[in-house]
């Protein structure tokens, strides 16, 4: 017997693959055994994962035997960009999980959309965004992955330091390179703070990066900022997010960033933009919120192109000043609530809603 719908995934060590083994996880809790197709025929790459044999075997399973179980007529859940999105396992199309970053859709994207059965955005600046097109996409909230990330019973600290910490691939959509220069002009080898930063950029040569990395700092070394190895496991990054009081998460776009969500939620106080998904769980309560001063092109000459077919827009973009006088207000509590106990309450949303609403959508 068929199933009425199967997963094609990015089952991989990224941000994409984190959130297709949080979804199949649950799926699997009650009881849900579709077929799963990885993407691209990909050996799925649960390195990053926390080990857990019950869940490889069932998905493996699932994996070997999607040839024979699988039937065009279901539906095909899909996690991707929507670039390269148009290939299904169903005559429906996908129902298709994007994250978006833009404040446009350009009309290569329009029609790839409306060529899927359905789509789910992870944030509802996307979907306002999408809404101004004609894309009815809905909300689809991810949330906290417990399987990976739990409170450590002692935080990593320096006794009269205030630790910053700068997570995320390193590209200008996140601001890394104004961050770090603001950072280093205002704070820089003041013993009093730290900046680590643990910035990374798999799709680019590492010289490159290095490059981009010492531009920012204008050729100066800073005793207080120290570049992080890269973490290969969820267990050393569960570490890394709680090694720091506050975490700086300025970019201009972004679908969730599950940095940001899972450092709050272990009880850094975040700086953060108060634009895009970041307004989705980030509040005045449980973070120090800085207004965007304006928006800025998209094109970077690495990874986003004027006048592309995709990924063609703008992202937000901030004052320096507003940044820093936000990183003050984030030590003062620091220093007067300590932990973000606000935050912690985001450990409340995992991946039991998101499940919900596809199981709705793939078995009605």
């Amino acid at each position: 017997m068929s199933s009425p719908y199967c997963l094609n995934l990015p089952l991989n060590a990224v941000s994409f693959g984190s959130v297709s083994f949080a979804l199949t996880r649950e799926l699997f809790k009650r009881g849900e055994l579709p077929p799963i197709f990885p993407l691209f025929g990909q050996s799925p790459d649960d390195s990053a994962q926390r080990p857990d044999p019950d869940f490889v075997q069932k998905q493996n399973a699932c994996i070997n035997s999607a040839d024979q179980r699988w039937s065009r007529d279901g539906k095909t859940f899909c996690l991707w960009h929507v670039r390269g999105s148009l290939n299904s396992y169903s005559k429906q199309g996908n129902h298709l999980l994007t994250f978006h970053e833009l404040d446009q859709l350009t009309p290569t994207e329009i029609n790839v959309l409306k060529q899927q059965s359905k789509v789910y955005v992870t944030s509802n600046f996307s979907k306002g965004v999408f809404s101004q097109y004609g894309i009815d996409a809905e909300y689809l909230p991810i949330g906290f992955d417990s399987h990976n990330f739990q409170s450590l019973e002692k935080r990593p600290s320096i006794d009269g330091v205030i630790q910053f910490l700068l997570p995320g691939k390193a590209e200008s959509r996140k601001g890394t390179y104004q961050v770090l220069r603001a950072w280093a002009k205002r704070y820089g080898n003041n013993a009093k703070y730290r900046l680590n930063c643990a910035i990374h950029n798999p799709f680019l040569p590492i010289e490159r990066l290095n490059a981009m990395l010492n531009e920012a700092l204008g050729g100066q070394r800073y005793f207080n900022i120290q570049f992080l190895p890269w973490a290969p496991t969820n267990a050393t990054y569960n570490v890394t997010l709680q090694s720091s009081q506050i975490v700086i998460s300025m970019s201009g776009g972004e679908g969730r960033d599950l940095p940001c969500y899972h450092a709050t939620a272990l009880g850094a106080w975040p700086v953060a933009m108060r634009a895009h998904a970041y307004t989705d769980y980030l509040n005045d309560d449980n973070a120090v919120l800085v207004s965007p001063n304006g928006k800025r092109p998209a094109a970077d000459g690495v990874f986003f192109a004027s006048n592309s077919p995709f990924n063609s827009g703008n992202f937000f973009s901030f004052d320096d000043d507003a940044f820093i006088t936000a990183c003050e207000e984030a030590e003062k509590r620091v220093l007067s609530k300590g932990l973000n106990t606000n935050g912690l309450e985001l450990q409340k949303l995992g991946y039991q809603q998101a499940v919900d609403i596809l199981l709705r959508d793939l078995k009605g």
